[in-house]
């Protein structure tokens, strides 16, 4: 069994024109367990354990994410970068606001049309458009067919906050 936790969600990969789990797409399909069934590989202290090795990724270890951290000293005027990227502004006003993200929903079904991603599950909807926004945020403009691990800390909180009704929160 690939999943070593409790939790059998999928990680998400962002592609410019559509969303690819872990599952449908491995490159390598050989997981190192250096960095499962714990999380001593996190420096944020908001990740969580990821189905692969690949996905075992925190905001410490991309340089995008440290990119954006910084700015809080010179554009939002911190004593310090935030520890985490869910911590940014920019994160929470693009990633978690449900009216940025359904207004990022209608510019995607409009940009893409017939070969949007659709699903009548607004939760889905809305970490689909999340995960978008998060590349987009972190990455600049993105081109098709171009894939980004996102970090697991970021992953966690779109997902908290857009749970699946369905699923037991725990």
């Amino acid at each position: 069994n690939k999943y070593n936790n409790a939790s059998k969600e999928k990680q998400w990969f962002f592609q410019a024109d559509e969303v690819y789990s872990s599952d449908e797409n491995s490159e390598d399909g050989a997981d190192v367990v250096e960095r499962q069934g714990h999380d001593e590989w996190c420096l944020c202290s908001f990740c969580v354990d990821m189905p692969t090795v690949r996905e075992q990724i925190c905001c410490f270890d991309l340089e995008e994410c440290g990119i954006r951290k910084n700015e809080a000293v010179s554009t939002y005027q911190a004593d310090e970068p935030y520890e985490c990227i869910i911590e940014h502004p920019g994160f929470i006003n693009n990633c978690l606001l449900w009216e940025v993200l359904e207004n990022a929903w209608l510019a995607y079904k409009q940009q893409y049309g017939a070969n949007a991603y659709t699903d009548n599950q607004l939760h889905k909807r809305y970490r689909h458009v999340a995960y978008r926004q998060l590349a987009r945020f972190l990455y600049g403009i993105v081109g098709r067919y171009v894939r980004y691990v996102l970090p697991s800390c970021a992953v966690n909180k779109i997902r908290e906050m857009f749970p699946n009704p369905n699923e037991q929160q725990v």
